[in-house]
């Protein structure tokens, strides 16, 4: 048994004997050992990946009553959407013309994310709310930002909720 702890026997003639796979032994424990140190030292590594920063967005936004709803003003927000908690990246506003109209612009950009980390890489997604004189409301798109780079455009028709005044998750402004 003690050939195990890398004892070594002395044989006849006062020659030292070692233990066969003692050294193999030894070796694997070392490279088992720097190799999870490594590999615990790698997950904490930022890696860059190209992600949706804004999508493609034509938004067309109604009244109630099916009129375009003038002036409206549109709220475009980045999130992590999971894990929780979800937070806000980034947000974009632009107001709607006579017709009810805006248009976000495509942005492609990059994200730093950690693959390795307990959580692991969080989803990213987006939100659109309308607000106006008829009302508002707030809309999830089915987007990904890492997963859907190749979705075209989206057109969205939105039609407010009388009543409601703010998205929900932003502070209501007079």
């Amino acid at each position: 048994m003690s050939w195990c702890l890398g004892a070594r026997a002395v044989g006849r003639g006062g020659r030292r004997v070692s233990a066969p796979g003692v050294m193999m032994v030894r070796w694997l424990g070392l490279v088992g050992l720097a190799g999870g140190l490594m590999g615990l030292g790698a997950c904490c590594l930022p890696w860059a990946v190209d992600a949706i920063e804004q999508p493609g967005l034509e938004v067309q936004v109604l009244r109630a009553d099916g009129q375009p709803a003038a002036g409206a003003e549109i709220l475009l927000r980045r999130l992590i959407t999971a894990p929780p908690p979800r937070d806000e990246l980034a947000r974009w506003a632009v107001i709607a013309d006579e017709q009810g109209r805006a248009r976000f612009e495509r942005v492609i950009g990059s994200d730093t994310v950690m693959p390795l980390m307990m959580h692991g890489v969080p989803d990213v997604g987006f939100e659109v709310c309308a607000r106006g004189e008829g009302g508002a409301i707030t809309e999830a798109l089915g987007l990904d930002a890492r997963r859907d780079l190749d979705a075209a455009s989206l057109d969205l028709t939105l039609t407010l909720e009388p009543g409601r005044r703010s998205c929900g998750w932003e502070p209501v402004t007079e």
